[in-house]
């Protein structure tokens, strides 16, 4: 292991959430001089789901072929954008980030943003019920902006991500 910088992802942890074996036997006075680092990005397949969606998409429109214009620039315009919504989870899969020095976000189509802590007011899991679906979102509100996280782009549960950014946050402070 690096001594300048450990890594720390999700696949790191066991199935209960337990640190893996490397962290835990970290002594004190050298866990001050290491750098944790966590990442979570989405599941590999949201993109290669999307792009099999503009697949279908654009068979559909050749198996129900017309002379309708006006189908024909849906199923472009549907495929197109599936296409954009794929190549931006293959080009930052890394939804949120965290250190000792604050949490990175992505915000626009892959631009990182990052937050120290003293600029995070608040995380929390924001749980909602409608129509008998049920939701759960990560929130980090920065002050001036909420960044809203679901479980398919944290590729973990809101709930972990939240207790384990509590965590980094005790020890960095």
């Amino acid at each position: 292991m690096d001594l300048g910088q450990a890594t720390l992802t999700p696949a790191d942890r066991g199935s209960d959430g337990a640190d893996d074996h490397r962290i835990a036997h970290v002594p004190t006075v050298a866990r001050n001089a290491i750098m944790f680092r966590m990442q979570w990005r989405i599941k590999p397949v949201l993109p290669v789901t999307k792009l099999m969606g503009a697949v279908a998409v654009i068979v559909l429109a050749v198996a129900f072929s017309g002379r309708d214009p006006v189908r024909w620039v849906l199923a472009a315009v549907a495929a197109v954008a599936l296409i954009v919504w794929a190549v931006r989870d293959l080009i930052a899969p890394v939804r949120l980030a965290a250190d000792s020095t604050g949490v990175t976000v992505i915000t626009g189509f892959a631009r990182r943003r990052h937050l120290p802590w003293p600029q995070v007011e608040r995380v929390r899991v924001d749980r909602r019920t409608h129509r008998g679906l049920r939701s759960e979102l990560l929130e980090l509100d920065a002050g001036d902006s909420i960044y809203l996280f679901s479980a398919h782009e944290l590729g973990a549960l809101p709930e972990d991500v939240a207790a384990e950014l509590a965590d980094l946050r005790l020890t960095s402070l």
